[in-house]
């Protein structure tokens, strides 16, 4: 496994072996090697850890020019998506001066406009701070992402900061989704906890 890291706006590959792996412990993993609904996590944060740590590989999209989303689950349910509650993001492109953001959205939208096909893949980071946390805008993260797949303009690198300034009936949040916008979506996806400071 790798993650991607932003050095002054250039992303970089880093080995996850050269990490220090006793603060890293895997709480989760799925590998969809054909098109599903959803990459689901219903339970994978607990009060064990108060931030987490994702990889995702090989994330492909079903249908061309599908956007791929993240949104939250609660009450321990896949069937919760949270999508009322109101998540807030801003997406940069680090290549270029393009950007985007989102006050009030349903979801969190980190790739944007992907190809469908052979080929067309996408890898990357997520960190999730305090997921369950009942306090409105204390749970946040971010997202690095990596794709050679975007629809209109090839390859595509972001990175996506987000919030969750109204987390809607004070929920904590339990585990979370990667969706396309359209579609189906597959790839692999594995979360762990980070030990909490001593």
């Amino acid at each position: 496994d790798e993650l991607l890291i932003s050095d002054a706006g250039t992303i970089k590959r880093i080995d996850f072996s050269h990490l220090d792996a006793s603060k890293f412990k895997q709480v989760a993993t799925l590998s969809e090697t054909s098109a599903t609904g959803t990459l689901s996590f219903a339970s994978c944060f607990t009060s064990t850890y108060q931030n987490y740590f994702v990889i995702f590989n090989n994330l492909k999209v079903a249908t061309n020019g599908a956007d791929v989303n993240m949104l939250f689950h609660y009450g321990d349910s896949n069937g919760n998506d949270s999508s009322a509650h109101n998540y807030s993001f801003i997406r940069r492109y680090p290549s270029s001066t393009d950007a985007t953001n989102e006050n009030n959205a349903n979801d969190i939208k980190f790739l944007q406009a992907q190809k469908s096909g052979a080929g067309h893949f996408a890898h990357g980071t997520m960190y999730v701070f305090n997921p369950l946390s009942t306090t409105d805008g204390i749970t946040a993260g971010t997202i690095l992402s990596n794709s050679n797949t975007n629809n209109s303009a090839g390859a595509q690198m972001t990175v996506t900061s987000f919030n969750m300034p109204e987390s809607g009936s004070n929920s904590a949040y339990t585990g979370f989704q990667f969706a396309a916008s359209t579609g189906n979506i597959q790839g692999d996806v594995t979360v762990y906890g980070i030990v909490n400071p001593s």
